[in-house]
């Protein structure tokens, strides 16, 4: 909460927030923006998309073409329009809880309906595990349109194997479901490996929209920048043609930069 009797240069945290700093590459690449000082519109460039392509090449050996990449100022706002963009009001939308709050919210205050796969507790082995028979049956009974997956699942700390990211895109491609991957915790895997759900399995690209950003990795949230992954490209126009009429045009400047700057330099 806002104290009014606090020293200026104390910064409140929120809830996700991380008191480390920044790398001082990513602090010297907008200090030498700034000192340009030219802070207009402003666009990606190729070097913004190869910063990014690299990252995930190197990171996660996933392989990025430019086009494929849309730009929004946060998962949580990408999250938000994908749910407005594919999916209509009374809609079925599938969660697996618990997870991270504002999938129920969009879904709620979006007055669409809400469905919820339950995550299993294995008491024996202190993890997380899905039931797909329950998580096609409810989709199967609620006519659901789009699932929202939390790969890696927050809060459980499960990183979703291949096996189990092929169960659900065979489920969602069976019956037609979009699946909304948000990806953001994807560079803090300790134990295991990070999967991306479009490269689990050929034929999942149709179907998929994976939200990622640098936000969590290097504590940057403040500058508001994700990048969207949509492969299919009537996916990726129609998703596009709805940031343009909600009047959204370019990311914050900052927020370029930094994305560029982290991925480049950071690690």
């Amino acid at each position: 909460q806002h104290n009014p009797n606090a020293a200026e240069d104390v910064i409140p945290l929120s809830v996700a927030d991380m008191e480390f700093r920044n790398p001082p590459e990513l602090a010297q690449g907008l200090k030498d923006y700034i000192d340009r000082s030219i802070l207009g519109y402003t666009l990606p460039n190729d070097a913004f998309y190869q910063s990014v392509a690299r990252w995930m090449k190197n990171r996660h050996q996933w392989d990025i073409k430019p086009e494929w990449l849309v730009q929004a100022p946060g998962v949580v706002n990408a999250l938000f329009g994908i749910v407005k963009t594919f999916t209509e009001p009374g809609d079925g939308i599938i969660i697996m809880q618990p997870v991270y709050y504002p999938f129920s919210s969009v879904i709620l205050h979006n007055k669409r309906e809400l469905v919820s796969n339950d995550l299993v507790y294995d008491k024996e082995n202190l993890t997380y595990h899905i039931d797909f028979a329950d998580f096609e049956k409810k989709i199967v009974e609620n006519s659901v349109k789009l699932f929202l997956l939390c790969n890696p699942h927050n809060p459980v700390g499960r990183a979703w194997n291949r096996e189990e990211l092929i169960q659900i895109g065979e489920i969602c491609s069976k019956h037609g479901v979009i699946v909304f991957s948000d990806e953001i915790h994807a560079d803090f895997v300790w134990k295991g490996k990070h999967q991306a759900f479009l490269t689990a399995k050929g034929g999942f690209e149709q179907i998929a929209v994976t939200a990622t950003a640098p936000s969590k990795t290097f504590n940057l949230a403040g500058l508001q920048v994700s990048n969207l992954v949509i492969k299919n490209k009537q996916l990726r126009q129609k998703f596009q043609a709805a940031l343009d009429a909600s009047g959204y045009s370019q990311l914050n400047a900052a927020g370029l930069i930094a994305c560029k700057t982290a991925y480049q330099s950071g690690g």
